[in-house]
């Protein structure tokens, strides 16, 4: 895990991202302690005046929303408002460029399309504003020191045009694919990332919006395909290794392993407001909130896991970006009955124990969470926690549908922190909406004392849930059953974590 910190880069100055109180990832301020912010002040007042370029142009286009300009600069000048309008100091200056260069093409195109004859000339207050905005813009960028920066390295992106389409389809299928991350993605970072990544026709400045969206790419490569390699390095918070009574709070979001690594300077740099995020958390001893942040990370190494081709693709872009590889490489265990398999496996999925009691569920659970490094959890003792009442009691009482309600309100939760084991009593929660949500979440593995049985015994309607059964009753020892749960379920290739080192 040490290996795994130490071998995240930082995410690029230009870009960065968060983590919001939503737990999603969402697009910080940067560079924001070397700004002038006198000059920056002095140009914004001047664009948000009362009766101001920025005002004039929203008025005209909202009472004439079917003029063509409308179409093309009423969007634009929306966007640069909500985020010019912003204190100071919470203005991204990345993503008030890539809306000030949206802004210069539109211009240019407008010009265009009316010495065509295909529009109408400008108003002369309209032309008036739509200058002043594109005239300020670039002294108020320059005044920032994200926008120098921008400009001061904008020679290393200038690629010949084949280079730059070629790279540019790359970086925009990979933002459309983390933009599209509702769960993990800030609804306003997402369209803001997608901005800085999308090509903008008849760009003045190519080089420096290449840039950017390399810029863009880069600190999403380290925060998504880090947190998942940390993630699947056991840099986890799971709440269900032991209950809250044995370790108290700290314990339960997993204190124990982040006080080890979260004074290593470089991983904490390199994600940014997510190391300050899982600390308060752990600071506050709020579980609810770490469960939250677990989730986050369990997010990134389901998509990257569902994306891992695109990810290598993304990988190839820039020299700098292969550091991503070796996280990257998808293990390949023994696929021979007796050959030997990898000696580390980290689960992606909760394995689920059901079968029927006397069938070895604890043993052959915590003989599992042990050698895979996880916790386990008995689904029952979960939800009497919840009712503080007998499961069984408690479903004679209010009824099969209220119970269900239970039950599937606590198998969401548990599913949604890190993979671990997860014993569950069949006959108790045979109800299908208690089972649905394992179709996708987990791997279950039926525990069964008669060869026959196992398949009978779920649902007909729900031959969808993935599932292994397992004949325990010839078994010599528990451990002959766990060797052999194991190597069933390496034989899937969404199981185990397809991440290196």
């Amino acid at each position: 895990m040490v290996q795994t910190a130490q071998s995240i880069p930082d995410q690029n100055p230009l870009v960065r991202f968060g983590v919001s109180e939503n737990a999603k990832l969402s697009l910080i301020p940067t560079l924001v302690d070397e700004n002038d912010y006198d000059t920056i002040e002095a140009l914004r007042s001047e664009l948000l005046a009362a009766n101001g370029p920025i005002e004039h142009l929203k008025e005209r286009y909202a009472q004439n929303p079917n003029v063509p300009q409308a179409g093309l600069f009423g969007r634009l000048t929306s966007k640069y408002d909500d985020e010019l309008s912003k204190d100071p100091k919470d203005i991204n200056y990345t993503v008030l460029y890539a809306r000030g260069s949206r802004f210069y093409a539109a211009r240019r195109r407008a010009s265009q399309q009316i010495a065509s004859g295909e529009w109408p000339e400008l108003d002369a207050d309209e032309n008036e504003a739509i200058d002043a905005i594109c005239d300020l813009h670039g002294p108020m960028i320059m005044a920032s020191a994200a926008g120098r920066k921008l400009v001061e390295d904008a020679h290393q992106y200038e690629v010949p045009p084949d280079v730059y389409e070629e790279d540019q389809k790359t970086i925009e299928e990979f933002s459309q694919v983390i933009a599209a991350e509702t769960e993990l993605v800030e609804p306003e970072t997402a369209e803001a990332y997608r901005e800085l990544t999308a090509k903008t026709e008849g760009d003045p400045q190519p080089a420096r919006s290449r840039g950017l969206g390399i810029a863009a790419t880069g600190s999403a490569l380290t925060v998504i395909v880090g947190g998942a390699a940390w993630y699947s390095a056991g840099g986890v918070l799971a709440t269900f290794i032991v209950p809250a009574t044995a370790l108290g709070a700290a314990g339960l979001v997993g204190g124990f392993f982040w006080e080890a690594i979260k004074t290593m300077p470089r991983f904490k740099k390199a994600t940014s407001a997510v190391g300050d995020q899982f600390e308060k958390a752990l600071d506050q001893a709020d579980k609810h909130a770490a469960t939250k942040e677990s989730a986050l990370l369990k997010g990134m190494a389901d998509l990257v896991e569902r994306n891992l081709p695109l990810f290598e693709k993304v990988t190839e872009l820039r020299p700098e970006f292969s550091w991503a590889k070796q996280f990257l490489v998808r293990k390949k265990p023994d696929q021979n009955e007796n050959g030997a398999l990898p000696k580390e496996l980290k689960p992606s999925k909760h394995i689920v124990l059901m079968g029927p009691r006397g069938s070895g569920k604890s043993t052959i659970g915590k003989l599992l969470a042990e050698r895979l490094g996880v916790g386990i959890v008995d689904f029952e003792y979960q939800i009497t926690k919840r009712l503080e009442d007998n499961p069984h009691a408690f479903r004679e009482r209010a009824g099969e549908t209220r119970y269900a309600e239970v039950a599937r309100s606590t198998l969401f939760e548990l599913l949604a922190e890190a993979p671990g084991i997860i014993e569950f009593d069949l006959t108790l929660h045979d109800h299908e909406a208690i089972l649905e949500p394992l179709k996708n979440k987990a791997a279950v593995v039926f525990l069964s004392l008669d060869r026959d049985l196992g398949p009978d015994l779920l649902p007909s309607d729900l031959r969808g849930i993935k599932y292994f059964s397992i004949n325990v009753s010839n078994a010599n020892k528990p451990e002959d059953t766990e060797e052999k749960i194991v190597r069933a379920l390496v034989k899937r290739d969404d199981i185990f974590f397809p991440f290196g080192p």
